[in-house]
């Protein structure tokens, strides 16, 4: 009987973390994260910089079609 319950258990435990590993794409805040950037002044890359340097850990690929927005209309040795 206890095995039976430890095996219910882990399988429960099992399927409440399947699909969600920190790797997933992230594409969720993808229409916040661009109507944030667009409400930067392109010139002033100190306030930039730090937002892209934020979202580079986040994956899925709108968020990486921002960040390459970014790095082509600023530019990547304005964003160091």
């Amino acid at each position: 009987m206890a095995r039976a319950v430890s095996d219910r258990r882990r399988s429960s435990a099992a399927r409440a973390t399947s699909g969600h590993a920190s790797l997933e794409p992230d594409d969720g805040p993808t229409s916040v994260l661009t109507e944030i950037y667009r409400t930067f002044e392109k010139n002033q890359t100190w306030e930039i910089s730090p937002f892209y340097w934020t979202i580079r850990s986040m994956h899925g690929p709108q968020v990486l079609k921002v960040r390459k927005q970014i790095r082509d209309e600023v530019g990547m040795e304005q964003l160091r």
